[in-house]
């Protein structure tokens, strides 16, 4: 186990070491008064406001919440400006491939793949017929809205643009807080609008509530999300260092 473990870890050095660079980057405590968190890209830059080492971590592999392990209690409570250039144009992948360099140069960022068994949802065509329409080429965002219903409810709207499944599993993952698979085989971004009625209480814990109002209106759509166990695969962090401002 060990000497796969040290198999695993010097793959990620060769890795990082065979990567591209960024050309200048900087990276330093957020100021107290900061505006939550923000995280851009461009073909030639990255920049992020206000994000812990966890959130950079899921940025450049692309990976969710509960695709994370491992950490110590700084990684998800202190928090960083970044701004990272390269010359010339990049695809979003080469950047998040500098990325991983980069978090492994100044975060002294160690870190392994280990497939684990978790209780997940998995994201499926239902039963209902798809009412999921053409991407109009809008940037893709999920907007979610709730307002006063009848008797004391609250109705739950939900409204997306430009979203591919891969772009709504990760979306729901971060609201149910359980990992959602995407098994819909289907590709490109749709749009779509559905709503959910749901009737709080003192003792409703919120996030209950709103996995109840999902599963309510992505049949609206034709999809399903249904529980079930399965390993899925994460990224554990074995080692990290706070940096040096610069």
């Amino acid at each position: 186990m060990k000497l796969a473990m040290m198999l695993v870890l010097v793959g990620f050095t060769l890795q990082h070491s065979a990567a591209q660079s960024f050309d200048v980057a900087s990276i330093k405590p957020s100021p107290p008064d900061g505006n939550g968190s923000q995280t851009t890209w461009n073909p030639g830059r990255m920049l992020g406001r206000g994000v812990n080492l966890k959130q950079l971590i899921k940025w450049a592999y692309e990976v969710n919440d509960a695709q994370l392990a491992g950490g110590a209690d700084w990684t998800g409570s202190k928090f960083f400006d970044l701004e990272a250039k390269a010359e010339g144009a990049h695809t979003k992948d080469e950047l998040f491939r500098m990325l991983q360099t980069l978090l492994a140069e100044r975060f002294k960022l160690a870190l392994h793949r280990e497939m684990k068994e978790q209780q997940v949802y998995v994201l499926a065509v239902g039963k209902n017929k798809l009412k999921l329409q053409e991407a109009q080429g809008r940037p893709a965002n999920i907007k979610m809205q709730a307002g006063p219903g009848t008797g004391g409810s609250i109705i739950l709207k939900i409204v997306g643009q430009s979203v591919s499944m891969r772009y709504l599993a990760d979306y729901l993952t971060d609201i149910v807080g359980r990992a959602v698979v995407d098994r819909t085989n289907l590709s490109g971004g749709f749009d779509f609008q559905a709503e959910a009625s749901f009737t709080p209480s003192a003792a409703s814990d919120k996030r209950s509530l709103v996995t109840d109002a999902y599963l309510d209106a992505l049949p609206q759509l034709g999809l399903s999300l249904n529980s079930q166990k399965m390993p899925i695969e994460i990224l554990v962090i074995d080692h990290a260092e706070e940096p040096s401002p610069n």
